[in-house]
This record gives C-alpha cells, structure tokens and sequence, in this order.
C-alpha cells in the first residue's frame, strides 16, 4: 500500500500501470459491485486499488434508488466492469419524479421491512443487464450464452428480476442464508469456497459442462467460459452491515473505513479476496 492508500499490483518493470492494465484482451466474465453510496465499502483500500490501476475496465459509478422508481432515495455505489453502464447521479442532483414535484420521498430506507430494504429496483437491474447483453452483442466475436451469477442472492430482486424479464439469461444465485436459491456457500476469505466454486457449479447446472475438462482446463472455470463464448455477471451486493452509516461507530474508527470489531475484519478479509480474485481471473488473466 502507498501513501496515498492505494494498493498497487506487480507490475512489468517499465510498463504504466494505465498501460499495462489494458494490454489484456477481455474475455467474456464481468462483475459489479454495489452497496450504499454513503458507507464505506467504496474506501476499502482493494477496491480504490482495483479503480486505480484498471482505469480503462472497471469504473465507479454512483446513483439513487429513487430515480428508478423506489419511493426511498437510497444513495448507491457500483464498481463495475460494465464500463458502458449509464446511470444517473444521485437524487438530488439529479431529482427524482418526487422531487422534481416539489414532494418529499415518500418512504424512508430505514422504515422498511428487510426484504424491501435489501431489494435493487427492477429497473436499476434492467439497466445493469443491458448494459452487460450490449457488450457482448457483436454478432461475430459475442457471447453464444449467458450467465449472471447473484453472489449473495438476500431476498432475490436480482434474479428474480432476471428471470422475470431476461428468460434468455441463465441464473445461479447463492447466499449463506438459504431462501431456496441454488447455493448455500460461504464467501468469507478462509472458506474453501469462492467465485470459482459458484462459477463451475453454474456451468455443470446450465451448460452441461464436463466436470473433468471443467477442471483440466489451463483458465480453469473461467478459461472454459471464455473459450465457450458464454458471458458470465457477477452480481455482488455484498453484506453492507460493517460498512453502513449506522454500523460506523461500532465498526470502523471514527471517519474512517479502517476495521476495529471482528466482524469489519472479517467482511474486509472477504471482499479483499473477492476483489483479488476479480484482479487475477478477470482483469489480468494472464
């Protein structure tokens, strides 16, 4: 880590970071972020690390619930590879339909049930998922098929949503909290499981691949989707309990994202390791 709290990657002696971070051509595997724009998920050294030397391939983007139809303004973060992803500023800057009517938001965040709480506009996801089909479009060199991945499922808007508007889409969702979803796998750093179990376990379910040449390949679960043309999404709305505002002063030093209880340590170990497996199997494959 540098002084200016950025963690940098090893590098090729004498190649910029910006240039160097670009000479990898893109396979088909994407992933997005997304927690509460106000928390601190966004100040965690890996990801202002990953922005940093990836400049051409992940982007921050930042928006509000609101101006996607939600009645709460909920302020939101997403670091995506998605870097044709639109999204509009947050509410207030860019006012929402109630706003622009001179009318307060009619329901507060904090006031909702869980479910409704931790639910991502179908909108918002719309817009996540074109995003994603549109990169992946060309008619010669695109994806054959696709495959988001919700990688802590919580109550199910994301695929949900999926299934409901994009059929063509195939899904496998995951949380450690079982719902009925697919998965029941434990994300955290010291768990034998990861983005590469939930990634094979997919590919077995929805793409018939062979397990033994699944595991053989040189790329492993990701070389196989990519050499098979298959667009993968990793959804990740990752536990925000540590990182919220109301969470700050029992989790994090005073104004900063810096971990003092056991449970910030271990929601930092785990979205560390996800953001250097993103690194290792995504953005520098090679």
């Amino acid at each position: 880590m540098d002084a200016d709290g950025f963690v940098r990657k090893r590098r090729a002696r004498g190649v910029p970071p910006k240039e160097r971070a670009n000479e990898c051509v893109e396979g088909f595997v994407d992933f997005a972020f997304e927690n509460p724009l106000h928390g601190k998920f966004k100040d965690l050294p890996s990801l202002m690390g990953m922005l940093f030397c990836y400049p051409g391939r992940v982007r921050r983007l930042d928006t509000s619930y609101c101006n996607f139809g939600f009645q709460y303004q909920k302020p939101t973060v997403i670091i995506t590879s998605l870097t044709g992803l639109r999204l509009p500023p947050p509410c207030p800057k860019h006012p929402c339909a109630a706003v622009r009517a001179g009318l307060p938001h009619a329901a507060r965040v904090a006031e909702c049930d869980d479910a409704t709480k931790n639910a991502l506009p179908p909108a918002l996801v719309d817009a996540l998922v074109e995003a994603w089909l549109r990169k992946h479009a060309d008619a010669q060199t695109g994806a054959e098929a696709y495959l988001l991945i919700d990688v802590f499922a919580g109550f199910g808007s994301v695929h949900g949503r999926v299934r409901e508007r994009w059929p063509q889409v195939c899904v496998y969702a995951n949380d450690l909290v079982d719902r009925g979803q697919q998965a029941v796998l434990d994300m955290g750093a010291n768990s034998p499981f990861g983005p590469a179990s939930l990634l094979a376990l997919a590919l077995l379910k929805h793409s018939h691949a062979d397990p033994d040449a699944l595991r053989a390949h040189a790329g492993g679960a990701v070389g196989w989707a990519n050499a098979h043309k298959i667009a993968v999404l990793f959804h990740i709305s990752t536990p925000c309990e540590t990182y919220s505002t109301q969470a700050l002063a029992v989790h994090r030093e005073a104004g900063t994202c810096t971990a003092v209880s056991r449970a910030a340590h271990r929601a930092d170990a785990m979205n560390d390791a996800l953001v250097a497996w993103l690194e290792r199997a995504v953005l520098s494959p090679d």
